[in-house]
């Protein structure tokens, strides 16, 4: 179910961690003008698939389904959000 006050982002891939923060900024600033005021990321197609980030990994391969990306995505959305 689509909620008419959240946006959501997804299929997000950042290039690197600089580029990826002013990414982020544009795109909660463009759910924003058009009157979202929740936003969901990331999330990829539904959530039944990737709708989260990796954390942590031991090193072993993914689960099939599982998201895949670097560690240090994590960190831009919580700084992004912390800074907000």
């Amino acid at each position: 179910m689509i909620y008419l006050d959240k946006g959501y982002i997804g299929c997000f891939n950042m290039p690197d961690k600089e580029t990826g923060k002013r990414q982020l900024e544009d795109y909660v600033n463009q759910l924003r003008d058009v009157g979202h005021k929740k936003i969901i990321g990331p999330i990829n197609g539904d959530t039944w698939h990737a709708y989260r980030l990796v954390s942590w990994t031991n090193g072993d391969p993914a689960f099939p389904f599982e998201p895949e990306n670097p560690l240090w995505y994590q960190d831009v959305y919580r700084s992004w959000v912390l800074s907000h």
